[in-house]
């Protein structure tokens, strides 16, 4: 009678044997690596079955993800009494039939919770030392959390936080009750989304009970009406992301000061409303701000001081972060800064770090921003551009950029979506005449959307035959 053919490898099967089960054979340690790209717990109790290797491998597991999406495609999960288990009684058999080691990393994923159990297997997982936890949630039943009391930021080995409480966004800020004492001394990384009722005190508490701090990331965020600034102040944080943060008086804004000496890079995402001061930021390096109005007002003359206002505020951004190397700029951004001539004419800080300016799109109504910057950025070398605008947004440039005004570093442009569209042509024509250390231009062209031939063909005689302050210059279009 013929042996059956075995998936666990025998230690006698030589290396090449068809029948030898390289994945089983593998090191602890190297199979725990593997299942810590989140692959689902239910997946890997599902592989028990494969071998005796196998069978309880998930209870040794380090790095776990689960997922109410997996766990709820799968025919109706049952215990050894065939009685059916929730996600939440699931995620705690999960965490309560392991090993006592401590967790690396858990991840839960859940569509449309309840917040039944929430607060057990978060204290299982601070039990077992956590060091990462993510918990996402997509359109939560529920208006209010309590991570186990204080128990989850008064953890000693948490490393990285992340809490989502509502990833698409479709429903209200969740409520998060918050500590009154926050203990966390190894913490090195924070994400908040979607959450209600935040109140500057917390942060103020937040930032001396995590002193090694290097990553802080808020959004869809809503603060208290609280009249004290929120404070953000780490010695060690070097990355921060403010995304459409809001006080619940959503005609108040928030005054929000930054003081971190070892920040390295910045993303705003955020309402003009909102009043920013920057305080040593020496170490800045990588900058992108894309801020919106918080206004609605078809009244051009109401709208007006909100205009001026508003604007007044983006530049003050700009302004703050004086120390970038890199600076990333958003549409809108640009639009309102150039409306607002008054402030343009002010005495400018310059930008004397600044080598590298990217700018999503440019129109017509982005000139006057762009001018000043460059104005104020003598030493910018790379200039890269996302789209141009067409239809005559740009043709009008001219006006805006007198031939007296000289660019005496810039070296490298990069224009992506390129048509070859006369409005195009004109924007390069400005930089071909007044960049004199000019050494290429990378056009990456758009094949879906082109131009007519007739314009590409003026396009590229216009390129050839503009005059040029630089006798250096490199055209690559690719």
């Amino acid at each position: 009678m013929k042996s059956r053919k075995k998936l666990a490898s025998s230690s006698n099967s030589p290396s090449g044997d068809e029948n030898n089960d390289r994945l089983s054979s593998l090191p602890q340690e190297i199979l725990q690596h593997i299942i810590s790209f989140d692959v689902d717990a239910k997946q890997v109790i599902q592989m028990s079955i494969l071998s005796k290797r196998w069978r309880y491998f998930w209870t040794s597991l380090i790095s776990i993800s689960i997922n109410s999406n997996v766990f709820y495609s799968y025919p109706s999960y049952r215990d050894k009494n065939k009685k059916y288990i929730s996600f939440d009684d699931f995620v705690i058999k999960v965490l309560r039939g392991g090993s006592p080691n401590d967790i690396h990393k858990l991840k839960v994923f859940s569509s449309n919770h309840k917040c039944s159990n929430i607060n057990s297997y978060v204290c299982i997982a601070v039990q077992r030392n956590v060091q990462e936890l993510i918990l996402s949630f997509d359109r939560p039943c529920f208006k209010k959390l309590d991570l186990g009391g204080s128990l989850i930021f008064s953890c000693k080995s948490l490393t990285s936080l992340v809490l989502e409480l509502d990833i698409n966004g479709k429903e209200n800020c969740v409520k998060l009750k918050l500590p009154g004492l926050v203990d966390m001394p190894v913490l090195k990384n924070l994400k908040l989304q979607f959450i209600a009722m935040l109140s500057t005190e917390f942060f103020g508490k937040f930032f001396s009970g995590c002193p090694v701090l290097e990553r802080l990331e808020f959004s869809n965020c809503e603060f208290d009406e609280s009249k004290d600034d929120l404070v953000i102040s780490g010695i060690q944080l070097k990355h921060l992301v403010i995304e459409e943060c809001l006080s619940e008086d959503d005609f108040c804004g928030l005054r929000i000061v930054v003081s971190a000496p070892n920040l390295i890079s910045f993303k705003c995402v955020d309402y003009m409303l909102n009043d920013y001061h920057f305080k040593d930021l020496s170490c800045l390096e990588t900058v992108y701000v894309d801020m919106c109005a918080s206004y609605i007002d078809d009244d051009a003359e109401a709208y007006y001081g909100f205009e001026v206002e508003e604007a007044e505020r983006t530049l003050g951004v700009l302004k703050g972060l004086y120390n970038v190397k890199s600076l990333t700029l958003a549409p809108r951004v640009l639009k309102e800064v150039s409306r607002a001539q008054d402030i343009l004419n002010r005495p400018p800080v310059s930008f004397d770090n600044l080598k590298y300016l990217e700018v999503t799109w440019i129109s017509e109504d982005h000139m006057q921003a762009i001018k000043y910057i460059f104005e104020n950025c003598q030493n910018i070398e790379t200039f890269v551009i996302g789209n141009v605008g067409r239809k005559g947004d740009v043709a009008t440039i001219p006006e805006y950029w007198g031939q007296q005004f000289m660019l005496q570093c810039l070296k490298r442009i990069k224009i992506q979506y390129v048509t070859g569209s006369i409005d195009e042509l004109d924007f390069l024509k400005i930089f071909l005449k007044t960049a004199v250390s000019l050494e290429k231009i990378s056009l990456f062209t758009f094949k879906e959307v082109s131009a007519s031939n007739e314009e590409r063909k003026i396009f590229a005689e216009g390129i050839l035959t503009c005059p040029r302050a630089s006798s250096n210059v490199e055209i690559l279009v690719i």
